[in-house]
């Protein structure tokens, strides 16, 4: 078995159907009752902040990192968890490579 963080390899339809079990894993987590609550706490502590306007504040760029980071780390720990064979730079690296497949039905202009 690899470590977590260490780089694994597999070839043809081995790396297809991780990528697949992964993006399906990742469907899971953001359904989850769990995923939601981290959700609806970040969004009760800094709703108050934002303001209906125009113009963008500085601390709205803090509050998205601070989002973004508890969103990714959870998301990385919950397939861990489950997937221990995960590794989020080959992740990246084949999100890459398969993005259009995840790019869903575009809509046609008439």
């Amino acid at each position: 078995m690899t470590e977590p963080n260490e780089e694994f390899e597999c070839l043809g339809d081995a790396c297809e159907n991780q990528f697949d079990t992964i993006i399906g894993l990742i469907e899971d987590i953001i359904i989850e009752s769990e995923f939601i609550e981290l959700q609806k706490t970040f969004l009760e502590k800094y709703h108050k902040e934002f303001e209906p306007c125009e113009e963008n504040k500085l601390e709205y760029m803090d509050i998205f990192n601070a989002y973004t980071e508890l969103i990714e780390k959870y998301i990385e720990a919950s397939l861990l968890a489950r997937f221990p064979e995960f590794s989020m730079k080959k992740f990246l690296q084949d999100l890459k490579e398969n993005h259009s497949e995840l790019e869903g039905q575009r809509r046609k202009d008439p």
